[in-house]
C-alpha cells in the first residue's frame, strides 16, 4: 500500500490475514514495506549510537522498532 503526499511516497507495512494459509512470499520479501522496515530495524540496531537520530532525520515518519531492554 502506497500513500502518496506532497513531499515524499511512504510504503506501509503489509499484514496480510491468510488465516490458515501459508504466505511462500515471504522469504522472498514480496511486500517492499515489510523489507523496508526490518532493514531500518536492522541499521538502527547494529548502526551505533547514533543510528536512530541519523534515521529519523532522513525518514521523519520512523518509529523505532527496538527494545533497549
Amino acid at each position: 500500500m502506497h500513500v502518496k503526499s506532497d513531499s515524499c511516497v511512504c510504503v506501509c507495512v503489509c499484514h496480510r490475514n491468510l488465516g490458515d494459509g501459508i504466505d511462500y512470499g515471504q522469504r522472498n520479501y514480496a511486500c517492499l514495506g515489510e523489507l523496508i522496515a526490518d532493514t531500518l530495524a536492522l541499521f538502527e540496531q547494529k548502526g551505533g549510537d547514533d543510528a536512530f537520530i541519523n534515521i529519523k532525520y532522513m525518514v521523519p515518519t520512523y518509529e523505532s522498532s527496538v527494545n533497549y531492554a
